[in-house]
């Protein structure tokens, strides 16, 4: 039994966000906290549906994925399902699973990662929930025209093993070569550079993912040094427009990958502790 069971069939969809859910008790009987899958299996294949697109941020899920009734075993799954379980769906693809969300005593999973695959102007490749440290193996994506895959990459170093252990959430970026005449666009052109400014100071700014492609959820996080706080955070396009941030607390922000580059820029100013003692009085 699934807490919100979203089983979509014959048609295209697309961003779809669950914000500020909690998620508690679910998952009886070989269940699960929420499923989401797009049907092309089975009878759905010859009208099928396909899911662009899933944002989950600010939610809870505790103590879900309950013992299979009647058996002395746990649920094979965890609080968050993507695609039918025993098919090979294509989507849902695009999933972002935000740090903001968090787990607690749910009976399967002491943490699950998000593997998204950004296949960089190929086909979609559907993003993957794995347990910690489970190894998975990596897919080939396709893509139309003259193009060789190159291999996976991540955080702009390639991948040379197929298989591949998962120990935290992840996007991995496919690479091209163009093997046609004339100009093909190399590597492919549809995930974008995210660089952050290298002259900050008081303060660490990160980025996750480094890449990513235009619509994409980016996170970033921002740690001032002791006696420090963040002055100001912005992020611009490649002509210097800046870019809307959201506020997820506790030094994140995050903020919609546009079809350009991106720079990030930060300032940190000395905390002003105010005098609280009176100036008079004290004999």
């Amino acid at each position: 039994m699934c807490g919100v069971d979203l089983n979509l069939k014959y048609g295209t969809y697309e961003d779809i966000a669950f914000t500020g859910c909690t998620f508690t008790g679910n998952g009886a009987n070989r269940g699960t906290a929420l499923h989401i899958k797009a049907r092309d299996d089975g009878s759905y294949a010859t009208n099928d549906a396909s899911l662009d697109g899933v944002t989950i941020e600010g939610c809870v899920f505790s103590e879900n994925n309950a013992v299979d009734s009647g058996a002395a075993e746990e649920t094979p799954y965890g609080p968050v399902v993507l695609g039918e379980p025993g098919k090979d769906n294509k989507t849902p693809v695009n999933v972002s699973i935000q740090p903001d969300v968090t787990y607690t005593d749910n009976l399967k999973t002491d943490a699950v990662f998000t593997v998204t695959f950004d296949s960089n102007g190929g086909n979609a490749v559907p993003t993957q929930m794995v347990e910690a440290n489970q190894t998975i193996t990596l897919p080939t994506p396709t893509r139309s025209g003259s193009y060789t895959f190159q291999g996976w990459y991540e955080d702009g170093t390639k991948i040379e093993q197929k298989e591949y252990q998962v120990t935290k959430d992840v996007t991995l970026v496919a690479q091209w070569t163009y093997t046609g005449g004339g100009s093909g666009g190399g590597g492919g052109s549809s995930s974008y550079s995210i660089s952050v400014d290298k002259n900050i100071d008081n303060g660490s700014v990160t980025v996750s993912p480094k890449s990513a492609s235009s619509g994409r959820t980016v996170t970033i996080t921002v740690k001032p040094d002791g006696g420090y706080e963040l002055d100001e955070l912005t992020v611009t396009d490649k002509n210097g427009d800046e870019i809307k941030l959201t506020d997820k607390g506790d030094g994140k922000y995050t903020f919609k990958m546009p079809r350009s580059k991106v720079t990030i820029e930060a300032s940190f100013v000395e905390i002003d502790h105010q005098d609280t003692c009176p100036a008079a009085g004290f004999r």
